[in-house]
């Protein structure tokens, strides 16, 4: 005579390592609880189809698993690709801009190209004719 499988739900644990394990009602999953933390552990192999004793429901049960949430991978268009590459370029021409600017005020207040004013001295003459 076959008895169908217990229906899904918390149990206690079979390997005794925590205090629930979660029955999907045909096999344990790798979803555990103890304390109302829930974590993850593998079943061994050999105890993943042995249904649950009979009287091993769990009487305060965590929620059901949820499925464990896939990576999303982000996706950017040509558009935004050359909005940020606009926008990468317009600020490097701003710090360009910045640097020449500075260079210019800085160099502003030096007037070294100025010639030094000169001053030219004479030889006295003298008379070689006598007289």
């Amino acid at each position: 005579m076959n008895t169908p499988n217990p229906t899904a739900g918390w149990y206690s644990d079979p390997t005794g390592r925590f205090g629930q394990r979660y029955w999907d009602g045909a096999r344990w999953s790798d979803s555990v609880s103890t304390g109302g933390a829930n974590s993850s552990d593998a079943i061994p192999v050999e105890m993943a189809m042995v249904p649950p004793a009979p009287g091993t429901e769990a009487v305060a049960t965590p929620p059901a698993p949820t499925a464990t949430p896939q990576p999303t991978i982000q996706v950017t268009t040509q558009a935004e690709r050359s909005n940020t590459g606009m926008g990468m370029l317009l600020g490097a021409l701003v710090a360009v801009l910045a640097v020449i600017i500075i260079f210019l005020i800085v160099n502003n207040g030096d007037d070294s190209t100025e010639e030094e004013p000169t001053t030219t001295v004479e030889a006295p003459t003298t008379d070689t004719t006598e007289g």
